[in-house]
């Protein structure tokens, strides 16, 4: 099993060699509790720098079961992003914020209304808004991280 661990160290995906941690940690537990609980806290910090909520809470009991005590951690709130747009929601967006109502905005982009609603629904998830007006505020109170790429 540590071949294993040892194997995923090198790879790019850390949620593998986070569950070879915690396969680790689990036959160690009534062996060798001391490299047990080496081996959890290598899954838990894997699994938090993932944002892997489940994982974690599951790590957590396991530490508990050994002894140790690990805190809730909750990833760092991040600033909205037009980056996680992709260009036809950004033209969609950008219409949103001057006022125009979906048919506007399809006749504008050449799109039918069910197109532009798809995408308004998708940059509302994106940007955690849930609303025209609360988007159209992150826009225009300079809320929402510029996009590196501009849209024409």
């Amino acid at each position: 099993m540590r071949k294993a661990v040892d194997l995923l160290a090198s790879v790019p995906r850390p949620l593998p060699r986070a569950a070879a941690l915690e396969d680790l940690g689990r036959l160690l537990r009534n062996h060798d509790p001391a490299a047990a609980v080496m081996a959890l806290n290598g899954a838990f910090t894997v699994y938090a720098e993932a944002g892997a909520g489940a994982d974690l809470g599951r790590i957590r009991i396991l530490l508990r079961d050994l002894g140790v005590r690990r805190r809730r951690v909750s990833a760092p709130a991040q600033k909205p992003s037009t980056r996680s747009l992709t260009p036809a929601e950004l033209r969609v967006v950008q219409q949103v914020t001057e006022g125009a109502t979906n048919r506007e905005i399809a006749d504008r982009l050449f799109l039918s209304p069910h197109t532009v609603a798809t995408h308004i629904r998708h940059a509302f998830a994106k940007l955690g808004v849930r609303s025209r007006t609360e988007l159209a505020q992150l826009i225009l109170t300079d809320q929402l991280v510029p996009s590196a790429t501009e849209v024409r």
